[in-house]
């Protein structure tokens, strides 16, 4: 039980942290790193909370949100992407995809 409550705050702690990253507008989506992340993506907790402990600059884009989802899609189209399926967290730099499907660990190591 008590494991339970602690990883509880965990994750509220994670979540509550990633939403002030979070975007209410698109604008400067093409500049700096841009994270899309799904609720419950182990992933995409993963990757914002490696950015945020090496005081990388992102901003984060839940694509549980329907219109948030179909802006995804059309950046990764731009990109060139014609997969109809994605392993999340997708991420931009500077309106370029740099990192969907590799191993999320040893990529964010060439981000410092």
């Amino acid at each position: 039980m008590k494991k339970l409550v602690v990883l509880s705050i965990v994750l509220f702690s994670i979540t509550v942290f990633s939403q002030e990253k979070e975007l209410t507008s698109i604008e400067n989506i093409d500049k700096g790193i841009v994270i899309f992340n799904k609720n419950g993506c182990k992933r995409c907790i993963y990757t914002t909370n490696y950015l945020t402990e090496n005081n990388i600059d992102y901003k984060l884009i839940n694509t549980s949100i329907k219109k948030n989802n179909l802006l995804m899609w059309q950046m990764l189209r731009q990109n060139n992407v014609l997969a109809q399926s994605v392993r999340m967290p997708i991420v931009f730099i500077d309106g370029k995809l740099v990192n969907s499907q590799g191993d999320i660990g040893e990529f964010l190591k060439t981000l410092n």
